[in-house]
């Protein structure tokens, strides 16, 4: 199995069930532990950063990724959705390809015959076009919570979930938004929600984004070096 490299910190919640899942599933794949190289990013300048510096925001992502290569990882990925929204620009300066999340969860949908997901996430991720557009491309309409609930998803994820406390009344309130909408499935596309909402608290299928990105992330790391590259299309 290639070397991964993963991009964390991204929050660190998450990024700790990232690893988790890699080693678990890498096992019970091949029973061998994976080779995971992690740069951890400064969550705090980095939330900063992509709320008011775009610059900025590229050059920490992009300085990360070059750790990462220089540790010799082989595969890699940025453990969040929200960079996702800089992913041609990364990939450009990076000069390598990276694991997408929403191309993964997207081609999952489909596969599951979701035709009309609703996208949770944070504000900057439901703002960026690049899981409608990806979604375009597998025959998904997704859907985007009115921009009145955006601050509701930006509390929980942000003075909640990033600081591991796990509120009932808040997966209420995220789940409230499915009601009285035209949708067959719910993209977790914030890695953090994977904390908060599970398959059995929905009646729609869950696409899970932490979860689908490390089967992809696993399967490219499983791919021979002669393979083409993992993905380098636009978001």
């Amino acid at each position: 199995m290639k070397r991964i490299g993963l991009l964390g910190g991204i929050g660190p919640a998450s990024t700790r069930l990232y690893y988790d899942l890699l080693v678990d599933r890498a096992r019970r794949l091949s029973g061998h532990s994976p080779e995971v190289v992690l740069f951890s990013l400064d969550f705090e300048l980095f939330t900063h950063f992509e709320n008011t510096n775009d610059v900025a925001y590229v050059d920490m992502i992009v300085d990360g990724c070059r750790v990462l290569l220089d540790a010799g990882a082989d595969v890699l990925a940025m453990a969040a959705n929200s960079p996702h929204a800089q992913f041609d620009t990364v990939v450009a300066e990076v000069g390598r390809p990276l694991v997408h999340i929403a191309e993964a969860v997207c081609s999952q949908a489909a596969m599951l015959g979701v035709e009309r997901p609703l996208l949770l996430g944070i504000p900057v991720t439901l703002r960026s076009a690049f899981y409608r557009e990806i979604g375009q491309r597998h025959g998904l309409e997704v859907q985007i919570p009115d921009p009145a609930d955006h601050d509701l998803l930006r509390r929980v994820v942000f003075e909640e979930l990033t600081h591991g406390r796990i509120r009932p009344a808040s997966r209420d309130d995220l789940l409230a938004l499915l009601v009285d909408r035209p949708v067959d499935g719910l993209i977790l596309g914030c890695t953090e929600l994977t904390l908060l909402i599970e398959q059995g608290h929905v009646h729609v299928p869950v696409l899970d984004s932490t979860s689908i990105h490390v089967d992809a992330i696993l399967a490219a790391a499983s791919t021979p070096s002669t393979s083409p590259p993992l993905s380098e299309g636009s978001s």
